[in-house]
């Protein structure tokens, strides 16, 4: 994967990445699988280029890799040291899965929607994404009893509804989940989704979304550098 980061600043900002030896870590600590197998794992990852300087205004293209060789998951831990003292710990992950299966993968057990004013005219569509990282085609159920509850506890508003509660994800591709949040307080909301993979596991997403006033979407849309529905 390449990731590419540019420089805002106003000098050149020297980097440079730190694996487990460079920063005197037990990788026997970070091995996932057998004792031992640390130095094998810390070989599976790489990242070019590892050092330099980026100048101002300048942009920077990371290239991170990974070594597949043998059915797993591995994580190892890499710290970016900054200029000026600053530092970012990074946990690289790397999966591997049988040949002929689905994969969804799901980087975080939550997901928060944009601010949606109160009484929005029209709120707008917003989208949870399901990526299938296998080679075969996955199919998924958005469950409804949670949005069912929200909206009985709501006076039989939908305060969040799912419009397509089941789909099909083709091999290495993104689906998007659609969503309409109309919020009727000023709180953020959260409410637990389950969605089911067929053939798998069923896994629990929280979707988090924040009603808001009128007036405070130009607030919200400085802040975050998006528009607010209204």
């Amino acid at each position: 994967a390449v990731v590419s980061t540019q420089s805002t600043g106003k000098v050149p900002a020297k980097f440079r990445f730190l694996f487990p030896p460079d920063l005197c870590l037990d990788m026997a600590t970070w091995a996932q699988d057998e004792p031992g197998d640390g130095g094998m794992m810390q070989e599976k990852f790489n990242i070019e280029p590892r050092q330099g300087t980026i100048q101002p205004g300048e942009t920077l293209s990371l290239d991170f890799s990974y070594r597949h060789d043998g059915e797993g998951c591995d994580e190892l831990p890499v710290l970016l040291k900054l200029s000026r003292g600053r530092e970012i710990m990074l946990q690289l992950r790397g999966v591997t899965v049988k040949s002929g299966v689905a994969y969804p993968q799901i980087a975080h057990d939550s997901h928060t929607l944009h601010p949606v004013v109160i009484g929005a005219d029209k709120a707008p569509i917003q989208y949870y994404e399901l990526y299938n990282g296998g080679d075969c085609q996955l199919s998924y159920e958005v469950l409804p009893e949670s949005l069912e509850k929200l909206r009985e506890e709501n006076y039989g508003c939908d305060i969040l509804q799912c419009l397509q509660t089941s789909g099909r994800v083709a091999p290495h591709s993104i689906a998007q989940i659609p969503f309409v949040f109309s919020p009727l307080e000023q709180k953020t909301y959260a409410v637990e989704v389950p969605i089911i993979i067929l053939g798998g596991e069923t896994r629990k997403i929280t979707i988090f979304g924040q009603g808001i006033l009128p007036g405070e979407e130009k607030e919200k849309e400085n802040t975050l550098g998006i528009p607010v529905p209204m």
